[in-house]
């Protein structure tokens, strides 16, 4: 061999050299065959997948947007119904006082303390009402952040003096922890307030014979300035198992606590609430036997901004004219105003409302406070009346049949005769909603605390005297 190629391959040698390579040629083709074919089908399986994937999420959507529906229809039902069962309450807690205040000048006893508990009983039934009212605008996304500067010192007083009786109820010592200078926090004041009289009353409940600490503090957390409040006590504790779900609506601790000591459920809910809406939180730290530790975390400069828009004037009106047109019954009889017979020197005040049982409690309160009430329920004469009479003070219901309490007084204040009137706006409406309110003096939610409405007649009383 010299070692070149052969030029000639016998045939015998290429038959098996050929069939070799179509063997190898089909087993090739079968097995790509093969797995193509097991291409297209995981390819079919997993479009088949998606779909499902797909499928699944278009029913959790569905049903996510179902249930905000549901949500959001229960939270109006709740407002709506929280804010008509106040228009009553305002009849039981007048009265009520009123009849007191009667049976203490004449010494009889027994009335007295019927009296008393049915006044204790319709203040109860208030703050259970309030509270649902308040977590139904959380969680309908209509609850706006008063954001003001708040010296931290002078609210720790006022906190303390309502705290020492409260605990001492159920004779607890108090005490309160906090350094000299705390200075100067931007907080929506009323909404802390409220969360920590929330936590403070729990406390004097709950423990007995023992101690309630309050402790404030400003300190670093997670890079941002907090005000932290703690509010501990030596009382029952809560079981471990129990912490789980303390918060959520109606959750109290076991069937024997609501047994025993009472209460919704709803106070450590809304006070949650009310601290996340100011960009914080509330935890708590509990034994069972012997005690718990609450504490309130929110920034020292709350963002105004971090709470969901409020609801719309127009929304407002709506859906409470609304609830007002199918719920309340007013009296027959014709519609008009009646003077009381009070000193002619007197201050005099004009009321303007559509509940008729408000107007006669305003009536006795009023002349036994020595005041000359003049009552309307036809709002749209009170501009009218009040050039006539030239009132010392208007008191202006806000939502009233066909007529906005604040168009009457943007009208009165439009007026040269009456627009140094002062005037005080009072609402079953937890707080002023409306491009007005700068005009009024102030503003008092129904049903009307009588020592609360007394101290701002007093003061225009003496300003009208001076």
């Amino acid at each position: 061999m010299d070692g070149s190629f052969p030029t000639h391959i016998p045939v015998d040698q290429l038959v098996e050299v050929t069939m070799l390579s179509a063997f190898c040629a089909s087993t090739y083709i079968f097995l790509m065959a093969s797995y193509y074919a097991s291409v297209v089908d995981s390819q079919s399986e997993l479009i088949k997948e998606i779909e499902r994937h797909q499928s699944t999420l278009d029913d959790l959507k569905s049903a996510k947007d179902e249930a905000e529906r549901a949500n959001g229809a229960k939270s109006e039902f709740l407002a709506k119904m929280s804010h008509e069962l106040r228009t009553p309450l305002n009849a039981v807690l007048g009265y009520s006082e009123i009849l007191l205040e009667d049976a203490e000048l004449d010494g009889n006893g027994a009335q007295i303390s019927d009296l008393q508990k049915i006044s204790a009983a319709g203040k109860h039934l208030l703050s259970m009402v309030n509270d649902i009212l308040d977590i139904s605008k959380i969680e309908a996304g209509k609850t706006e952040l008063y954001v003001e500067d708040v010296d931290v010192e002078k609210l720790l007083d006022e906190i303390e003096m309502t705290a020492r009786p409260l605990a001492a109820k159920n004779t607890n010592a108090f005490e309160m922890i906090a350094p000299e200078k705390i200075g100067v926090v931007s907080i929506d004041l009323t909404k802390l307030r409220q969360a920590v009289f929330n936590l403070l009353s729990n406390a004097a409940k709950f423990c007995q014979n023992g101690k309630i600490t309050m402790s404030v503090s400003r300190e670093d957390i997670d890079g941002r300035n907090m005000l932290v409040v703690k509010v501990a006590d030596t009382g029952i504790g809560i079981a471990p198992e129990a912490l789980e779900n303390l918060f959520e609506n109606f959750a109290q601790a076991n069937a024997s606590v609501t047994a025993k000591f009472g209460g919704t459920g709803l106070g450590l809910s809304l006070s949650r609430n009310l601290c996340r809406l100011m960009g914080g939180d509330l935890t708590v730290e509990s034994v069972k036997g012997e005690g718990s530790t609450f504490t309130v975390t929110i920034p020292t400069q709350v963002d105004a901004d971090s709470a969901d828009a409020p609801m719309s004037e127009t929304e407002v009106d709506t859906i409470l004219k609304d609830a007002a047109a199918d719920l309340r019954k007013f009296a027959d009889g014709d519609a008009g105003m009646a003077a009381a017979t009070a000193p002619t020197d007197a201050p005099t005040v004009l009321v303007i409302d559509d509940d008729r049982d408000y107007l006669e409690i305003m009536d006795r309160t009023l002349r036994k406070e020595g005041f000359r009430p003049i009552l309307t329920d036809q709002p749209d004469a009170a501009v009218h009346l009040a050039r006539t009479v030239k009132p010392a003070v208007i008191l202006a219901d806000v939502l009233m049949p066909d007529v906005d309490g604040w168009a009457v007084v943007e009208q009165l204040k439009q007026s040269a005769d009456t627009a140094q009137i002062p005037v005080i706006m009072v609402s079953i409406m937890d707080e002023p909603d409306n491009a007005n309110v700068d005009l009024v003096d102030a503003f008092i939610t129904k049903p009307v605390d009588t020592n609360q409405l007394l101290r701002a007649l007093q003061r225009f009383k003496k300003q009208d005297a001076a």
